[in-house]
């Protein structure tokens, strides 16, 4: 029941893997999320979801990572991700390693 049992999701959800061998890799690290750059992860998958969006209509969208996820950069992201898909910041999910 995500992201509560008293609110959960409704609707059709995408559940994203994205995950690096690389050692205390971040949410934050430049090729995952930058506003700078279009082949960052998280630019490259805005697209995506836009795309999900307008093709299949889903509702929610998640992300597991196993990358450390500070709580700065989880508003940032939310707030990129809604800004480009349309999606609302409650339906977008970030789930890094301290979560796992």
């Amino acid at each position: 029941m995500y992201p509560s049992t008293n609110r959960p999701w409704n609707g059709l959800t995408v559940i994203q893997a994205k995950h690096t061998i690389s050692y205390n890799s971040k949410f934050n690290d430049p090729d995952f999320f930058s506003l700078t750059s279009e082949t960052a992860t998280i630019t490259t998958e805005a697209k995506k979801i836009k795309k999900l969006i307008d093709r299949d209509g889903i509702d929610n969208y998640i992300i597991f990572s196993n990358r450390k996820l500070p709580a700065n950069v989880n508003e940032k992201i939310k707030t990129y991700l809604s800004d480009e898909t349309g999606l609302a910041k409650e339906n977008i999910g970030l789930i890094g390693i301290e979560s796992m």
